[in-house]
């Protein structure tokens, strides 16, 4: 999966890197790097950190600590594409939410372990892990990330549903979440434009359905079989910055 997403980002990105005078395998250099980073650091904590330390409550408490004064900190941060969702350390950009995502994946299943009896007879155990999520919720919405809003609360969600939450509490929650989730749609203009954009992607092909009406035409373009790899013709500008959140697009079908 490393190799193959190498390969997937330097097709994707080599006409972009250009395009703004760099090389052409600026992204892929970039990508390998961080990739040798994630190991090293995955690797030394493999080893290093003990479960036994991970899940201490003093240990759990100082990582959502840390996490949540970094996301009021991206709060401060230089706005990119609109939205204050990275800290700049320099050599890289740092987005905060990554970090919620695993600190919540930690906090909620060390939580469903030790309040295992509260998680499969009430309602106590939901209310009280919906606690930490709205405020990390608040200060994700503030940058605006509502993308990574959604699959923590999905995560969470799973999380409960393994640990044998009944299922009539999945649907209370469940809808007043789809409630949460239609009024911070219907709130926020951006929000609701992409909404419509995904119900009808070619009504304004040339200013808010742009970028996902390229990506469908990729598709419509490659259709099973593809085009090959590095034969993609929507990456040659067409689709912007292609080698990102709309890699899937290219690889292998326009």
């Amino acid at each position: 999966m490393l190799v193959l997403s190498l390969l997937m980002v330097a097709s994707a990105s080599i006409p972009f890197a250009l395009s703004r005078g760099m090389t052409e395998l600026h992204f892929f250099k970039n990508q390998l790097l961080y990739m040798m980073i994630g190991l090293t650091v995955a690797t030394v904590s493999y080893y290093s950190v003990s479960l036994r330390t991970l899940y201490k409550t003093e240990t759990q408490f100082i990582l959502l600590g840390i996490t949540g004064m970094l996301l009021v900190a991206t709060l401060f941060s230089t706005p990119i594409n609109g939205s204050k969702r990275w800290l700049n350390l320099g050599v890289f950009n740092f987005q905060v939410a990554e970090l919620a995502k695993l600190v919540m994946i930690v906090f909620v299943s060390d939580f469903v372990v030790r309040r295992s009896f509260e998680v499969r007879n009430g309602l106590d155990g939901f209310l009280r892990i919906m606690l930490v999520v709205a405020l990390i919720t608040m200060l994700l919405l503030s940058q605006p990330d509502f993308g990574s809003f959604v699959v923590i609360l999905g995560t969470i969600f799973a999380i409960f549903y393994i640990a044998g939450a009944p299922y009539k509490h999945f649907l209370a929650l469940g809808a007043a979440a789809i409630g949460g989730a239609v009024l911070m749609v219907t709130t926020a203009q951006y929000r609701l434009v992409r909404v419509m954009s995904f119900m009808d992607p070619f009504d304004d092909v040339q200013d808010t359905d742009y970028q996902l009406a390229r990506s469908l035409i990729a598709f419509g373009r490659g259709q099973f079989t593809g085009v090959g790899y590095g034969e993609s013709v929507q990456k040659l500008s067409h689709l912007p910055e292609a080698h990102t959140d709309f890699l899937l697009a290219l690889q292998g079908k326009s």
